[in-house]
């Protein structure tokens, strides 16, 4: 899995998104670690203590991680399912449900291809379909932001958040402002990934934005911020908004996209993403960091733009940087502990 979060010192770990790991992109870890990155060879790695398992992999790989899954025990088909080997597999029990080493298959695949998952695990009940548990919250973030509600302990690390109907209403923004107290909130659709239809808005500004995306507005449809543009189109019955929560700030000496500076630091509020591997194995549940990068606006704090320009992650070069040593080990401290309690939280329902 992947997720993206905010961390400062005074608020802690703040999660905003998670993620199917075949859904996301990780690109950073490319762009800060070089070709091949370093999150690939650690899930081959991982993947690797399970040798004398078959495995099939379908439309849930890219390029770098494809090179690390390619040490002969993963088939790489859209067609297993009518593949001969895996039938035989299939239909052979193992001789303990909670121990991975006695399965004789892996399937790591995407909902596109499970969406049928519940009855997939019944009828080749030799297969472990991996990332069986986040199927159900494939992309929809209420579903998901709703397990953190699971445990007290577990609601502490997600970002205030509340779900309103898509219907306007001049009292809105008040209720949501006594619901939630902050200067900044982020609005979010309910069923989107790569920051589509993400919006970051000041409180001053929270009834405008609101009027203008849930009405429709016709200015809305050629908004020059694609981001506000795609409100136009949304058919979702509801919303999320969040608290916006600051990291501790990236400072560099000049613009990340210019090689002149007109001020000594430009700061900038990032968005980290760190991914991961959960292993459940003989009523265990382990965590395994993979890494991660930081994810930056693509304006700093001193130039001049718009609020998503300044406090959303672009997603392309050169907005990417390393996540310090020490900090990525203060960070996994908690994550690892709000992690496996969400873990807890899936393999319960």
């Amino acid at each position: 899995m992947v997720t993206d979060f905010k961390y400062n010192h005074q608020d802690g770990l703040k999660i905003c998104e998670v993620q199917h790991g075949s859904l996301s992109a990780l690109t950073g870890d490319l762009y800060v670690y070089g070709e091949n990155g370093t999150i690939p060879s650690k899930i081959g790695s991982f993947f690797s203590h399970f040798p004398l398992i078959k495995k099939w992999a379908s439309h849930a790989t890219y390029g770098p991680l494809k090179k690390y899954l390619s040490d002969g025990t993963w088939s790489f088909s859209t067609s297993f399912f009518t593949n001969s080997v895996f039938l035989e597999l299939a239909k052979q029990l193992p001789t303990d449900i909670y121990d991975i080493y006695t399965y004789h298959g892996m399937v790591y695949a995407d909902s596109y291809i499970l969406k049928n998952i519940d009855q997939y695990r019944s009828m080749y009940p030799g297969i472990i379909f991996i990332n069986a548990p986040i199927l159900p919250y494939w992309i929809d973030k209420y579903k998901m932001s709703q397990l953190f509600d699971s445990y007290e302990d577990l609601k502490q690390y997600k970002a205030d958040w509340r779900v309103y109907d898509k219907k306007y209403d001049a009292r809105l923004s008040e209720k949501i402002q006594q619901d939630m107290p902050c200067s900044m909130y982020v609005i979010k659709p309910r069923k989107e990934f790569l920051s589509k239809g993400v919006i970051v808005v000041a409180q001053e500004d929270l009834d405008a934005t609101l009027h203008m995306i849930l009405e429709r507005l016709d200015s809305l449809k050629n908004h020059p911020d694609e981001k506000y543009a795609y409100w136009y189109h949304n058919r979702d019955e509801n919303f999320i908004i969040e608290k916006y929560y600051e990291s501790d700030y990236l400072v560099f000496s000049q613009p990340l996209d210019k090689t002149n500076a007109e001020i000594k630091d430009y700061h900038y509020d990032t968005t980290m993403r760190i991914a991961m591997i959960l292993e459940y194995n003989n009523q265990k549940m382990k965590y395994h960091s993979l890494g991660g990068f930081c994810k930056l606006p693509c304006k700093a704090l001193e130039e001049e733009g718009t609020l998503n320009q300044k406090r959303i992650s672009y997603g392309a070069a050169p907005f990417y940087a390393a996540i310090d040593k020490e900090l990525l080990e203060e960070i996994n401290i908690h994550m690892k502990q709000a992690m496996l309690l969400l873990y807890e939280a899936m393999l319960n329902q």
